[in-house]
């Protein structure tokens, strides 16, 4: 079936809350070369995908463009990272109360699909840091302008990302 989710935005990230059995879904405003955005604001809608239906629509703050990277905690957190024009924020959703805390505004700009949880460690690219989450903070793991390009995976402490065609680690 064709279903409309998103209104006039795209749905452009998706995450996986198993318990309550809903998909988490970001999405973006952001339109092609020369057109206009027809949405005031990107966020997150939680999709039952067992009615296909959504259940509920927010976002963490006013004038974001995109929802570009989200992931789940052992807990069923949904953390999440946003661009618009002038935001770059790291944001935390508890789904169950339905409410967000930004936790951060980046130096860089997020990556798409740039989070990660590792040994409940969540990581996070910028198109110029690797960074963790520790006690709410978000702390550099390395910084270099112009290196990141495309998130990998974390793999036995090692974290794979591209720049270019190098694939570096």
């Amino acid at each position: 079936s064709d279903l409309t989710v998103a209104g006039e935005g795209s749905c452009y990230t998706l995450a996986h809350l198993a318990d309550l059995e809903l998909l988490v879904i970001g999405s973006t405003i952001q339109a092609g070369t020369g057109a206009q955005p027809r949405e005031q604001n990107a966020g997150l809608i939680l999709w039952n995908y067992e009615e296909e239906a959504a259940v509920w629509e927010g976002a963490p703050c006013a004038g974001l463009g995109s929802v570009n990277a989200l992931c789940v905690d052992q807990n069923g957190d949904v953390y999440g990272t946003g661009v618009g024009q002038d935001q770059r924020i790291l944001f935390k959703f508890d789904p169950n109360a339905r409410s967000f805390s930004v936790l951060a505004n980046l130096a860089g700009r997020p990556l798409d699909n740039g989070l990660q949880i590792r040994d409940q460690e969540l990581f996070g690219f910028t198109d110029s840091d690797l960074y963790k989450l520790v006690d709410g903070k978000v702390v550099e793991i390395h910084r270099e302008e112009g290196v990141f390009d495309a998130p990998g995976p974390i793999i036995d402490g090692w974290a794979y990302f591209s720049t270019n065609h190098l694939l570096r680690r």
